[in-house]
C-alpha cells in the first residue's frame, strides 16, 4: 500500500507501540487501567502531590519520541485527610482485588464528631468514640450528615472519599465547610491484615492548602486490630489546628485488640 507512510505518528499511521508512565507522589500505588499500552488509558490521582506522566510511542520504523506533562494535584478546600499505609510483607501493593479475593492488608481512616459515643475509653477518661454509627465517619458511615442546619448542601457535611480494601490506601476524608466550634478525632484501625501482617500507615492532614500541617508515619508498624488514636484537629483554631496525641516517650498512642462492635 504506497498510501502507508511508516513515519507517519499519528494513531492509525506508523505507531506500533505506546507506553504510558507517571511519577507518582510518596504513598501512591496507583496504576494506568485497563493497560498502559492502549492509545487511551484511565488513571485516578488519588492523593495530593506532583504527578509527572510521560508517553512514549515508537513506529514501524523502531523510531521512539516521548512526551512528559506534570500535574499538581492539590486538596479540596476545608479539612483533608490522607491515609496511606505499606506492607513490606505484600508482594504487590498496587494490585485490585476481585470480589472475594483477599490480595492486600486493610487499613480505615476513622474521623469522629465530639458527640461520638463509646465503652472504650481514653486515658483522661473520654471516650474514643471510633465506631459510633452516627458520629463516626468511616467506610460503614461514609456520608453522615452532621449539620442538620444546612443538611441539603453536601459542602456542610463530611465524606469518605475512598475505602480501600486491598492494601497501600489511600483513603480520603474531606470536609469542606467545617463548623467552627468543634474539634474532630482522628484515628487509624487494621481492620484486616488478610495474612500480611505488620503494616506502617501514614497520616496527612491539609488545611486550605497543598502543604500538610500534620504529618507522619508510625516507624514501628501496626498489627492487626491496632487502633492508631492520632489526634485532633480544630480548624477554626488557627493558633493551634491539631493536636498530637503522644505517649510520655513520643511515640503514638496504639492500642492494642480495638474491635469494632
Amino acid at each position: 500500500d504506497e498510501s502507508f507512510d511508516p513515519t507517519d505518528p499519528l494513531a492509525g499511521g506508523g505507531i506500533t507501540k505506546r507506553l504510558w508512565t507517571v511519577a507518582q507522589p510518596p504513598g501512591s500505588v496507583e496504576n494506568f487501567q485497563p493497560s498502559p499500552y492502549l492509545p487511551e488509558t484511565n488513571f485516578a490521582c488519588n492523593i495530593v502531590g506532583e504527578y509527572v506522566f510521560t508517553l512514549t510511542v515508537e513506529n514501524a520504523q523502531g523510531c521512539s519520541d516521548t512526551c512528559s506533562r506534570t500535574i499538581l494535584v492539590n486538596p479540596p478546600q476545608g479539612i483533608h485527610i490522607e491515609l496511606t499505609w505499606n506492607t513490606p510483607s505484600d508482594p504487590d501493593q498496587s494490585d485490585r482485588c476481585s470480589p472475594g479475593i483477599q490480595c492486600g492488608s486493610d487499613m480505615d481512616l476513622h474521623v469522629v464528631h465530639p458527640y461520638a459515643r463509646g465503652d472504650v475509653l481514653d486515658p483522661q477518661g473520654q471516650v474514643y468514640g471510633y465506631f459510633d454509627d452516627d458520629w463516626d465517619c468511616y467506610w460503614a458511615n461514609a456520608h453522615p450528615v452532621w449539620d442538620l442546619q444546612h443538611a441539603s448542601d453536601p459542602l456542610y457535611q463530611p465524606n469518605l472519599d475512598r475505602d480501600d480494601t486491598d492494601g497501600a490506601g489511600p483513603e480520603n476524608f474531606t470536609y469542606p465547610i467545617p463548623p467552627k466550634d468543634k474539634c474532630f478525632r482522628v484515628g487509624v484501625h487494621y481492620f484486616d491484615d488478610h495474612t500480611f501482617g505488620r503494616s506502617y500507615p501514614t497520616i496527612r492532614v491539609y488545611l486550605d492548602s497543598a502543604t500538610p500541617i500534620y504529618e507522619k508515619t508510625v516507624s514501628k508498624g501496626m498489627n492487626m486490630l491496632d487502633m492508631w488514636d492520632v489526634g485532633r484537629i480544630c480548624y477554626w483554631d488557627q493558633s493551634r489546628p491539631f493536636q498530637e496525641f503522644t505517649k510520655s516517650n513520643g511515640d503514638p498512642v496504639i492500642i492494642s485488640n480495638y474491635r469494632s462492635p
